[in-house]
């Protein structure tokens, strides 16, 4: 995806809002706090979810682990 837009980062307990970045193909997704400065993620795997229009971060995560829940 080509853009930019609202961002929430948890990382080592803490909750950052901001916004990402990705100017074209080429260039990789970038986040920034909501002071402009560059989240630096910590060595290792990171996951990205991607939570559509309209949802909080609680609503997107209580459907989640409904899904999950009806799916076992």
């Amino acid at each position: 995806t080509i853009g930019s837009g609202k961002a929430v980062v948890f990382q080592d307990g803490n909750k950052i809002e901001g916004t990402w970045r990705r100017p074209n193909l080429d260039s990789r997704t970038r986040f920034y706090n909501k002071s402009g400065a560059e989240v630096r993620f910590n060595p290792g795997t990171t996951w990205i979810e991607v939570i559509p229009t309209g949802f909080t971060e609680a609503e997107h995560t209580i459907k989640q682990v409904n899904n999950e829940s009806n799916n076992q």
